[in-house]
């Protein structure tokens, strides 16, 4: 009987195997559920080393790529946290910081922020925002 019950682990085990071999991985780019990208997708914030990150050269063309769609202009959430306003930006850094390193901004039906993007806005937040 021990046998038997072996044997029936084993080919279930096999079909589970099978089965999860069976579907394609995510292609590039595609959208992942926020819950699943947040348990995943964790940026540790920097220490402020070295040269800052400089706004206009390395922190805005980052802004205007992943965040002036909601937090600028006619935004969705501009009027609360306009971020081209270097001003608003600055007073919220912490803000920015927290869910930048949390992976709960940009929403998940937006690309999430590449790891080397987050790096440069964490670090310039840990920087006190300088606005070179």
């Amino acid at each position: 009987m021990m046998r038997g019950s072996v044997v029936a682990l084993a080919t279930l085990l096999a079909g589970v195997a099978v089965d999860a071999c069976a579907h394609e991985p995510p292609s590039v780019g595609a959208r992942t559920p926020l819950a699943a990208r947040e348990s995943s997708c964790r940026h540790a914030m920097p220490a402020c080393g070295g040269d800052p990150p400089r706004y206009a050269e390395d922190v805005r063309p980052i802004l205007e790529r992943r965040c002036f769609k909601c937090h600028a202009g006619d935004g969705a959430a501009a009027e609360e946290h306009n971020f081209s306003l270097i001003e608003t930006l600055r007073a919220q850094k912490s803000a920015l910081a927290s869910d930048i390193g949390a992976c709960a901004m940009p929403p998940s039906s937006e690309s999430p922020v590449p790891n080397a993007e987050a790096e440069v806005l964490l670090r310039w937040a840990a920087c006190d925002g300088v606005a070179k």
